[in-house]
């Protein structure tokens, strides 16, 4: 009889705590795998009353055929004294009842099917109707994160801990970097807290629409200081200790930057562009330090 192949729906145990990692809505994921897991159960139902229909027209028409024979043999067995037209004739009504009664079989069969066929076209018409699960913009963020990992060049993190990261022995921070100006990076800051509010766009790089390297080159850019466009890229300028930490510095993991903004904040492209405390930990990325592109 025929059936849909085997299969079993993924389990969704730990969907919940991986959703809340990316900041997603699990509920609305499990609901559709519900849905999902019901459609195919009607699905299968349909695939085997249809079997059920043609195993039964298949049953039907060898008893009619079987029945056909028998008695148009022994129609003809009776007029056997009137010669072989005679018999021809007295079988001719039994064969035409049985083709008759296979037709009515068959139409039945196809009237069966059409109706089951309907139904799959509802059920499959009802399943497209519905709007297409979408991740969440953290969890596209998350992803273009997973993506960076991938595609950056393998380097020793400075720091693995939430330590801060120590200068490099040929990059000494004096006590007076802490000290000096920074006007580019006051103003970098200024123009990416324009920005608060902004929705998370993977890829984003300008008003409207951000990703985490997007609005620090951006912001950058509108100081007049052009800095690469991916977070791996932006470990540039001169690593500064946190106590040194000043508005503009970048805060940067092999997938991920923040700017710092003062006050210990730092803003980044969360969703939205966002201010929080400065942190050196991120969804367990390897941290490179606190740096200042214009030093």
């Amino acid at each position: 009889m025929p059936t849909l192949p085997p299969f079993s729906t993924p389990g969704f145990d730990d969907f919940g705590a991986l959703a809340a990692m990316v900041g997603g809505d699990p509920q609305r994921f499990q609901e559709a795998a519900v849905s999902l897991a019901a459609q195919r159960d009607e699905i299968s139902d349909l695939v085997v009353a249809g079997g059920v229909y043609v195993a039964t027209a298949v049953a039907e028409l060898v008893t009619t055929a079987n029945s056909m024979v028998r008695n148009a043999l022994a129609a003809a067995g009776a007029a056997t004294v009137g010669g072989p037209l005679a018999q021809l004739a007295a079988a001719a009504p039994v064969v035409t009842a049985g083709l008759t009664r296979a037709g009515l079989i068959l139409d039945t069969l196809g009237k069966d099917l059409d109706s089951l066929a309907n139904q799959l076209n509802e059920t499959t018409a009802a399943r497209q109707a519905q709007q297409a699960l979408k991740a969440s913009p953290i969890a596209q963020q998350a992803e273009h994160t997973l993506r960076s990992l991938a595609d950056a060049p393998q380097v020793t993190p400075t720091a693995a801990s939430t330590d801060v990261a120590p200068p490099e022995p040929n990059q000494p921070v004096s006590d007076e970097l802490g000290e000096r100006p920074n006007a580019a990076g006051n103003a970098a800051v200024q123009a990416a807290k324009s920005q608060l509010g902004t929705p998370y766009v993977w890829g984003g790089s300008q008003p409207g629409g951000f990703d985490c390297s997007g609005l620090t080159s951006w912001a950058y850019n509108q100081a007049g200081v052009d800095i690469p466009r991916t977070a791996a890229e932006q470990a540039i300028g001169q690593q500064v200790a946190y106590e040194d930490l000043q508005e503009g510095d970048l805060v940067v993991w092999d997938g991920h930057v923040a700017m710092y903004a003062g006050d210990g904040m730092m803003i980044e492209a969360g969703d939205p562009v966002q201010l929080n405390p400065v942190r050196t930990e991120n969804i367990g990325m390897p941290f490179r330090g606190f740096w200042r592109p214009t030093a």
